[in-house]
């Protein structure tokens, strides 16, 4: 669903000085998608995307807001998407979560509903 969006943004938007490309928004959105199933193996497909979802509000959303008057959202939360690094460590936490997902998939046979 992403991948046509962040292309088309990517094509729209001027490159941001200090900040990532669209492109850079790709392996956090599909490491944290796999780790949302891959914990949702554990306690449920709702607990383990709220509790994604809170990890990056608390670790990436609020830290980046919290940057002085005047400098862009998106040049705080650079840190957390540019460069090779970063990007390696996306990388290597998706292909985790996609293997604990692999070896966690009989979790999911017998879903209940509330």
């Amino acid at each position: 669903m992403s991948v046509p969006a962040l292309t088309l943004a990517g094509a729209a938007l001027p490159a941001s000085a200090g900040g990532p490309g669209a492109a850079a928004w790709l392996l956090p959105g599909l490491a944290l998608t796999l780790a949302a199933l891959a914990l949702g193996s554990f306690v449920g497909s709702r607990r383990g995307a709220a509790a994604v979802g809170a990890a990056w509000l608390a670790f990436v959303v609020a830290p980046a807001a919290a940057v002085p008057a005047g400098t862009a959202l998106m040049a705080g939360a650079a840190p957390y998407f540019a460069g090779p690094a970063v990007q390696s460590g996306w990388a290597a936490g998706a292909v985790a979560c996609a293997l604990l997902l692999a070896a966690r998939r009989r979790s999911f046979d017998h879903l209940e509903t509330p």
